[in-house]
């Protein structure tokens, strides 16, 4: 009984080990696709990511073949569903050439994958120039979008079109230079900039300032 006793303590102690032996995870969502990040440096080490519909598969690789991590170890999910619950799995051969299999980790993908398209402008208050930043959902092979971004007051006149045209899939800078379309400086006070395109519209608030 002793004996069987030490053994359970034993297989306690391994399995606890194990539990506390992978590393977490965390998601974040960009360009409408959610990226799976394994928490740790694994730098100069390579791995590859597989997701699967329950936690015993059938495995989708994430990944084309092994990738060089430099830092963080992440894959980006673009087919991911929001809303659907799927399984991550990151095999990552290990600085002394061995190979660990971290996961599967149980992930909920939020409804923020949802928003296909996303507009940030800053610095606010805008005071002589600004950054719009547009972000378009996809992979970076995907077709270009027709994007229109257009700066309203707050009676609905447009009083300035920052593009018209297609922008890549990802993340796009535009720059404003506080102008009206008429080349004059836009009065102090709140407007709203709205950018269209086939994958949805979004809006932002802007402050110009004196």
């Amino acid at each position: 009984m002793i004996r069987s006793l030490a053994f359970t303590l034993v297989f306690a102690a391994l399995v606890v080990r194990l539990a506390v032996a992978d590393p977490a995870v965390q998601v974040r969502y960009e360009t409408g696709a959610a990226v799976i990040e394994l928490e740790g440096d694994y730098a100069n080490q390579w791995y590859s990511v597989s997701r699967g519909d329950t936690r015993d598969g059938p495995w989708t690789s994430l990944t084309d073949s092994r990738v060089l991590c430099m830092g963080a170890c992440t894959a980006i999910d673009a087919a991911a569903a929001a809303g659907r619950t799927y399984w991550y799995r990151f095999d990552v051969q290990l600085a002394d050439g061995s190979f660990a299999s971290y996961g599967p980790y149980p992930i909920t993908i939020s409804n923020e994958i949802a928003r296909r398209v996303s507009v940030v402008v800053g610095p606010q208050p805008v005071r002589d120039a600004a950054r719009v930043e547009v972000r378009l959902a996809g992979a970076a092979g995907d077709a270009p979008v027709a994007v229109r971004a257009r700066l309203f007051d707050l009676q609905g006149r447009r009083v300035r079109t920052l593009f018209e045209g297609t922008l890549p899939r990802g993340r796009n800078v535009i720059a404003w230079d506080g102008r009206g379309d008429g080349g004059g400086s836009l009065a102090a006070g709140l407007y709203v900039l709205r950018v269209e395109s086939p994958l949805g519209v979004a809006t932002a608030r802007v402050i110009r300032s004196r």
